[in-house]
């Protein structure tokens, strides 16, 4: 299955580049390269906004999968987030987004994420996403 295609998102603004691993019911890995950052012209550590949505977006993902795929005029939209930032990414490095459910209902999910890079977690938190 191509996973991607459920993401309304192209580039530059889609924040995944791959789903590693997909356990139905318990957990969605995806992979971001932050190389895809070049219209982003810094060279200080990747803002935690761009961060948070790349997480959204694997939480968007995984949703459809639990539920069902967005509709033609459906689009996802991120409710509240509560995260822990607890280091920074670095402009190219990998990111490993590890997102957990914690309450899935059919159009909208409470979801545990983190976010990874060399084995060591940058943020922790979970967040709300729905269908609009």
């Amino acid at each position: 299955m191509d996973y991607l295609s459920l993401l309304p998102h192209e580039y530059p603004l889609r924040l995944v580049d791959k789903v590693e691993l997909y356990k139905p019911g318990e957990e969605l890995v995806s992979k971001y390269d932050t190389r895809h950052l070049k219209w982003l012209s810094i060279k200080t550590p990747i803002p935690e906004t761009i961060l948070m949505e790349g997480m959204a977006q694997s939480a968007v993902i995984f949703t459809q999968l639990e539920t069902r795929p967005l509709q033609n005029d459906e689009f996802p939209v991120l409710g509240a987030i509560n995260a822990t930032m607890l280091s920074q990414v670095e402009p190219g490095q990998l990111i490993t987004y590890n997102i957990k459910p914690l309450r899935l209902l059919q159009d909208q999910a409470l979801i545990e994420g983190s976010i990874w890079v060399d084995q060591r977690r940058i943020l922790k938190g979970t967040l709300t996403v729905g269908i609009s």
